[in-house]
């Protein structure tokens, strides 16, 4: 099937731009007079933007503009529109081109008998599972708008939490880099000037200067390499984070460094319990819940313990046991867990230790970046004075001598 571009009024009187898929061109025009359209123009596309080999780097449809068309369409679907009309008027207001082409794709699929959820399910990454299962049960239990409002919340906490732990993490890195451009910059520029200066003292040089020293005509004669290498470094870094073995590491380490490991826990257990009891509130059963909320916690020794989680309920084992045996979680997760089996409002006393550990990332995260900025400042005197401490004392002996 091919893509047209086409210009209609609509039945309404609107004039609208879009594109469709069909057969042939006389398919296309049917298909927009059968929806009462007056067709002003229509023609095939060969667009890189409308082609469904496009390629992108990274996931071209971030959480912002999946927050954005939830929180539009449920607005869409509350002033009593249908859901296919609500997906075509979806199409006109979206401006990222990937999310807009699998609305139209996702319209397609609902007009030939899919649920919203399967087709949505058919764009492969573009929609998330969370999003996927959350209005697959708002389609069952005939809540759908309830579904949309419940996950807009989800996603909105979803970003502040991210919002907040990006920003924790801008000062340090920023620090850190601008660190290392200093320590090159002496190396490479500064030492070398003094070599005059040295050479006046020869083997009277102390131990820190000589090393400086020997550390500057290493990157002097290898400036090139040296630079090479940390960016070889960072990038390795970075395609460490994205393999599994890399997320594995960083999670355990994650979980055993001092000042991050209370963060993680408290922003996995946030995360868990805010997840949990959205799905469960939405009536999505606890066991695909698990499943779905260990997909969506990003730390891999959490997620292994939800899985585990999973087997155990799935075998008739309260949530509250392995979640305590895991000894992941803190006290008060597993307690109000078991409180919420005990009386039959899990997914009330989870939406309770949500709203508690919300609160207390956004303390952990204030608390991570009180710490860190001293510490990273302290790095950077201890390095950067080091080095013209080592410079510094060369001359205080020839002014001893000259004295």
């Amino acid at each position: 099937m091919a893509t047209y571009k086409y210009r209609i009024t609509d039945k309404f009187g609107r004039d609208k731009k879009g594109t469709l898929e069909a057969g042939s061109p006389e398919a296309a025009t049917a298909k927009l007079k059968g929806e009462g359209a007056v067709v002003h123009s229509i023609e095939e596309t060969t667009n890189v933007e409308d082609a469904s080999w496009n390629i992108t780097i990274g996931n071209p449809v971030k959480l912002k503009d999946i927050t954005l068309f939830c929180r539009q369409f449920n607005s869409i679907l509350n002033a009593g529109v249908t859901v296919i009309e609500g997906l075509k008027m979806m199409q006109e207001s979206t401006e990222n081109k990937v999310l807009r082409k699998s609305i139209y794709n996702v319209q397609v699929n609902v007009e030939k008998g899919e649920t919203l959820a399967n087709a949505m399910a058919l764009e492969g990454k573009v929609f998330p599972d969370l999003l996927i299962n959350m209005v697959a049960a708002g389609e069952a239990t005939g809540n759908l708008s309830v579904a949309f409002e419940r996950i807009c919340t989800q996603f909105e906490k979803d970003m502040k939490l991210k919002s907040m732990i990006t920003s924790a993490m801008i000062y340090p890195v920023v620090v850190l880099v601008v660190a290392v451009i200093v320590v090159i910059i002496l190396m490479a520029k500064v030492i070398p000037s003094f070599q005059e200066i040295f050479d006046m003292l020869e083997g009277q040089l102390p131990l820190p200067t000589r090393i400086v020293i020997a550390v500057s005509d290493f990157v002097v004669a290898n400036l090139v390499w040296v630079i090479g290498g940390i960016i070889a470094v960072i990038a390795l870094i970075a395609y460490a984070k994205n393999t599994e073995s890399g997320k594995q590491l960083s999670s355990r380490m994650c979980l055993k460094i001092p000042i991050i490991k209370d963060f993680s826990i408290k922003n996995a257990s946030a995360k868990f319990s805010m997840t949990m009891s959205t799905l469960v509130m939405s009536g999505v059963p606890l066991v695909e819940a698990l499943g779905i909320v260990a997909n969506v916690v990003e730390n891999r020794v959490v997620r292994k313990v939800l899985n585990d989680a999973r087997e155990d309920v799935m075998q008739g084992i309260p949530m509250s046991e392995p979640i305590e045996a895991s000894g992941v979680f803190p006290m008060m997760v597993h307690h109000m867990l078991r409180i919420g089996e005990e009386t039959g409002n899990v997914e009330q006393m989870l939406e309770k230790v949500a709203v508690y550990y919300e609160d207390e990332v956004e303390t952990a995260t204030k608390n991570l970046t009180t710490a860190m900025e001293p510490a990273v400042i302290c790095l950077l005197a201890v390095v950067v004075g080091g080095i013209v401490g080592a410079i510094v004392m060369p001359m205080m002996q020839i002014y001893s001598m000259a004295g």
